[in-house]
């Protein structure tokens, strides 16, 4: 005779097992109802690595970014998180996957309350944080681990410069920019409270046809000073806009506010050329004002001459091939015994 043993697994699931041979001492059709059951799990088989990522550095820092640099330890993968300020941290629990936001103003996922949000996770060795207030500090601890999503385990020891917490010294303390229209160019003067660990100044230059570009660098002084240069290499009737860019030692940098000056000079001394635009040649006339014209040269807008002119005596104007010039933005800079005369010309 065949029996059955329907057995109810929490009052809830019904498992009915066969069996055959004589007798039994369940009975025929006898239910069994089970007060209590153990389920066994077998653990994950992933394996933490022992070998932490170190050597935590900051590089790229201007006034709201920076990136972080590490070297990777020997984990399949990374999670990296930072603090704003610092503070004792909690480490990753194995088996949860971190979301990551190099964002600062949305930020990933936090560690239980500790303040350390996920700002990568992955398999490479840096990451640019943006939107960040690095009048602030911010610090920064990364934990290698192995396994898929799910599954991770953690190496949660610490290691050289992990964790690792950048507090910014901006490289220059700036109180003023200016940019001033002068006869023989437009002026820039600027002043600083300190230069800690200063390394150099870069002017940068724009105007309405070109973005800004690095115009000349001046070495920092190390102490609170005051600069002044002029750009001669101007056209008459421009805007042009300036910039300081502040560098340190250690390559980062931060930017002054814009500064814009219009250079223009007296209409009756004013020379001209056509056409303008140009292809082939161009007639530069310079009316008889009492001045005498001593040079004549085409720059780029870099500064860089590209041709120059043989000004014959008391001559009043003067034709000059342009057809090898590239297609481009130039200026021609006229000297004479009273200054600097300049003329955009634009070359098709």
């Amino acid at each position: 005779m065949r029996l059955y043993r329907r057995v109810y697994v929490n009052n809830s699931t019904e498992i009915i097992q066969s069996g055959s041979g004589g007798a039994s001492s369940y009975g025929d059709n006898q239910t069994i109802r089970l007060t209590s059951v153990t389920v066994t799990t077998t653990a994950s088989s992933t394996t933490a690595p022992t070998t932490q990522a170190s050597d935590i550095s900051f590089t790229d820092i201007t006034t709201n970014s920076m990136t972080v640099n590490w070297t990777n330890g020997d984990g399949a993968n990374r999670a990296v998180f930072v603090k704003e300020e610092a503070g004792s941290i909690t480490n990753p629990t194995d088996g949860t996957t971190y979301t990551a936001s190099a964002d600062w103003a949305t930020k990933g996922d936090q560690l239980g309350t500790s303040g350390y949000y996920c700002v990568y996770n992955g398999t490479g060795n840096s990451v640019g944080l943006t939107n960040l207030d690095l009048s602030k500090s911010y610090t920064v601890q990364i934990f290698e681990y192995n396994g898929d999503s799910g599954e991770e385990a953690y190496f949660t020891d610490a290691a050289t410069s992990n964790p690792n917490t950048h507090a910014p010294v901006l490289p220059i303390s700036l109180t003023s920019f200016k940019a001033t229209a002068q006869t023989n160019g437009i002026q820039l003067n600027w002043a600083t409270s300190s230069e800690n660990n200063a390394n150099k100044f870069v002017v940068e230059r724009k105007s309405a046809d070109t973005d800004f570009a690095n115009l000349i660098e001046i070495k920092a002084k190390g102490q609170a000073s005051n600069y002044a240069i002029t750009d001669k290499n101007v056209a008459s009737g421009e805007t042009y806009y300036y910039r300081l860019k502040m560098v340190d030692n250690d390559g980062s940098f931060s930017y002054s506010n814009v500064s814009s000056a219009k250079f223009s000079i007296e209409t009756s001394k004013l020379t001209a050329v056509y056409p303008n635009p140009a292809t082939h040649s161009i007639t530069v006339s310079y009316p008889e004002t009492g001045n005498t014209v001593s040079s004549l040269t085409i720059t780029d807008t870099k500064g860089s001459v590209v041709l120059t002119a043989v000004i014959p005596t008391n001559s009043t104007q003067q034709t000059i091939d342009v057809s090898g010039l590239k297609t481009g933005i130039y200026i021609i800079n006229i000297n004479t015994n009273e200054g600097r005369k300049t003329l955009k010309l634009v070359k098709n």
